[in-house]
């Protein structure tokens, strides 16, 4: 066991120059502190700053990239719907044709139907000549270009021509060139 015998109390006094001596180094002890907690504050808010920003360009990198690729996605899927209907739409008109040569080859087997194709033939060939005319200043005639009787016998000839030719010939009507020129 521990016995306490004698206590002293002891003052010492300072002298004034000794106490503000104490005084400054206390204070520049506390500025040092304070320096130090600043420079560690500094530095990691120049982290976190940092950081922040690394995750936000990589998410605005990550979002250009799904921007991109949806964009790609969409061009893609338009150009698809776009041939889609293109070959819809050839389909339809290829069915549409079949359907008139059809039609046509049945109305030629009945009575008058060659006369008929001969005189659509004649008033196509006659509109033909009308829009040439008004798109050039040179023009092609046949020597009876005027006679529609003419061009009527011209296309019967023809579909004649064309019941005994074989699939893929061409044919020659016997027509002869002459060239108008307009001023």
């Amino acid at each position: 066991m521990l016995q306490v015998t004698h206590c002293y109390k002891l003052f010492i006094v300072l002298k004034q120059k000794v106490v503000g001596c104490l005084h400054k180094q206390a204070a520049a002890e506390r500025d040092r502190r304070e320096q130090v907690l600043r420079a560690e504050g500094d530095k990691r808010r120049a982290e976190l700053t940092s950081e922040g920003m690394k995750i936000s360009m990589t998410n605005e990198s990550e979002g250009k990239l799904i921007q991109i690729t949806n964009e790609a996605e969409a061009e893609k899927l338009h150009i698809l719907r776009v041939a889609e209907g293109k070959a819809e739409a050839m389909k339809i008109q290829a069915l549409a044709q079949a359907e008139a040569i059809e039609k046509i080859a049945e109305q030629l087997g009945k009575d008058g139907g060659h006369e008929a194709a001969a005189l659509a033939l004649a008033k196509d060939y006659v509109k033909m000549y009308g829009e040439m005319g008004s798109k050039s200043n040179t023009m092609f005639f046949q020597e009876s270009a005027g006679n529609a009787q003419s061009l009527v016998v011209q296309a019967l000839a023809s579909m004649k021509a064309m019941d005994n030719m074989p699939i893929g010939k061409s044919i020659d009507v016997g027509a002869t060139a002459t060239t108008e020129t307009k001023p």
